[in-house]
């Protein structure tokens, strides 16, 4: 497990014995870590700074000073571990290349607020980023489609600050979190709200289950959906009623993509 904090340092724990493995201190207080896919190295953002450290050997392979213009609020890589983004208080979004090492996407003023998170699909097409303007944006920073078409916006997705955001799998569904205390699951396609919970405290939810939580049963008619008995797994799963002129007889789960391997 990595932590970061705001006396500088940035740590990596054994889980098994509660041992730190490493500690590295930087110059600034480290908001933001993340760990790249192959586990070769992490991430943090330090101030407005970027440093990426050697997981094997704690030492920093890459300190990208000065990289915003203001605080780093999130840093994370793209699934390949190729492309680092990060996102600040600046209102931008950066995409910085470990093997060009160089910066190949910088969209400014990307949000007329502070980016408080970003999360890539399992893909690496899409990247998601939340705001405290209340919005959420995908970009397709793959093929920069955005540049001449902008991205999809989820404007008002949360009444207050939008404070996170994360794809699922096939990035059909976007979860975000927001501080007016609701956690809502959308439908990227229609850009439709799957389902709103509300009041929400520190809860721990499966999302393979989330059908099933009676806040989600209460808030169905609330956004506006029913609920259909899956043909496959005969488990009960909400249908919108923008849906109904293609009928959906199968849950998101049974919908996705078999293996090959």
């Amino acid at each position: 497990m990595v932590t970061t904090s705001y006396d500088k340092t940035i740590k990596l724990w054994d889980m098994q014995t509660g041992k730190v493995l490493w500690s590295v201190s930087l110059d600034s207080l480290v908001t933001s870590c993340n760990v790249s896919e192959d586990q070769k190295h992490v991430v943090c953002g330090a101030g407005n700074s970027i440093c990426v450290i050697d997981s094997a050997t704690a030492t920093k392979v890459m300190y990208l000073r000065d990289h915003h213009a203001s605080t780093i609020k999130r840093c994370c890589f793209d699934p390949e571990s190729q492309r680092i983004c990060s996102v600040s208080c600046d209102r931008s979004v950066k995409l910085w290349d470990m093997t060009a090492k160089r910066t190949t996407i910088q969209i400014k003023q990307a949000h007329s607020n502070v980016i408080s998170d970003c999360s890539f699909s399992s893909n690496g097409r899409w990247l998601c980023t939340a705001s405290w303007d209340k919005s959420l944006k995908i970009w397709d920073v793959n093929t920069g489609d955005f540049r001449c078409n902008g991205p999809d916006n989820f404007i008002n997705a949360h009444t207050g600050s939008v404070s996170s955001c994360t794809f699922s799998q096939d990035a059909s569904l976007l979860l975000s979190g927001g501080n007016d205390k609701t956690v809502v699951l959308w439908d990227v396609g229609s850009k439709c709200k799957k389902l709103v919970l509300k009041d929400s405290s520190v809860r721990l939810w499966n999302i393979e289950n989330y059908e099933e939580i009676p806040a989600v049963i209460e808030n169905k008619k609330a956004i506006g959906s029913r609920l259909s008995q899956c043909e496959e797994c005969k488990k009960l799963f909400p249908v919108i009623h923008s849906d109904n002129t293609n009928v959906i007889t199968r849950c998101f789960f049974c919908r996705l993509p078999t293996s090959t391997d």
